[in-house]
């Protein structure tokens, strides 16, 4: 993918960039009167595992006023894959502020001990979230507000099974030029 800079810089101002990951209010500096935004929606969360687990929910929605939202990702439903593992495996969560779904909880059958080979399901992962750039016309002091998405909720282990991983939460990257 290409990008683009809007406007072009001017070699006389300096480049500032900032992520976003929390509150919901951001002050324009003195001088800038465009911004270039892009905003990831939070990520699915992943499914548990098990008789009677529950899928992942859904991520929030990162919304920044005057841009285009990005929603989040679905959460996880349904068994995928079938595949070896050793006993006891688990998956990582997932890093926050990323917009990346939650990882499914493992299921496991027919082993007889820990770290003995055996066969597990694992759910799909939870979706990510939608990433969206916009290009913004602001004014200098002006207080621009926004939400950062939540991550979706991990669904819940059934009998037998293990609760699947919380999706991460969005956030907004701004790009300016002072």
């Amino acid at each position: 993918m290409g990008t683009s800079v809007f406007p072009a810089p001017n070699t006389s101002k300096t480049s500032y960039k900032l992520s976003l990951t929390s509150g919901t209010s951001w002050t324009v500096p003195s001088n800038v009167t465009q911004i270039n935004v892009t905003l990831v929606g939070g990520g699915g969360g992943g499914a548990g595992s098990g008789t009677s687990s529950t899928a992942g929910g859904v991520g929030g929605t990162t919304t920044l006023t005057g841009a285009t939202s990005a929603v989040g990702g679905n959460g996880c439903v349904n068994y995928f894959s079938v595949f070896t593992v050793q006993n006891g495996a688990t998956g990582a969560a997932s890093t926050p502020n990323t917009g990346k779904g939650g990882l499914s909880s493992i299921e496991y059958g027919g082993a007889s001990s820990a770290g003995a080979a055996m066969t597990g399901y694992q759910p799909s992962r939870g979706e990510d979230g939608q990433i969206i750039t916009s290009t913004l016309a602001v004014t200098p002091g002006n207080s621009i507000t926004y939400s950062i998405g939540a991550g979706g909720t991990a669904g819940s282990g059934g009998t037998s099974g293990a609760a699947g991983q919380a999706g991460a939460s969005g956030r907004i990257d701004i790009e300016y030029w002072a």
